[in-house]
């Protein structure tokens, strides 16, 4: 049996240690790329060797680079608004994402597993 002043100390003591003022990397934030890229170039390490080595070799993170290319150049493919479409403008997007990625499986020479990437 804990007092009640004793959890509300604990309860405040965690908000604290939560709240965005006091842990940075929590606050929104539309700085996330410039935060990500001043992290990567304090590391003290090879930071594309770590990603070559985590994505399981240089080939699979050029691969995944080259997909990621193609959904950037392709407006159909993005899903930066899915949230804010009705349910008839969502339903209208994935029958367009589905034939963009057939057109790119079947007639692009890509993969089933990079169909499904897309």
């Amino acid at each position: 049996y804990m007092g009640t002043q004793v959890v509300a100390s604990i309860m405040a003591a965690a908000a604290a240690v939560t709240s965005p003022q006091t842990v940075p990397f929590l606050a929104p934030s539309s700085e996330g790329a410039e935060i990500l890229a001043a992290e990567r170039a304090r590391a003290t390490f090879d930071v594309r060797k770590m990603t070559f080595f985590l994505d399981g070799g240089a080939e699979v993170t050029l691969h995944k680079e080259e997909i990621a290319k193609i959904v950037e150049q392709n407006p159909v493919l993005q899903a930066h608004d899915r949230y804010d479409l009705l349910h008839q403008e969502s339903i209208k997007r994935s029958l367009e994402k589905f034939k963009h990625v057939v057109k790119h499986t079947i007639g692009g020479g890509l993969s089933r597993d990079d169909g499904v990437l897309l």
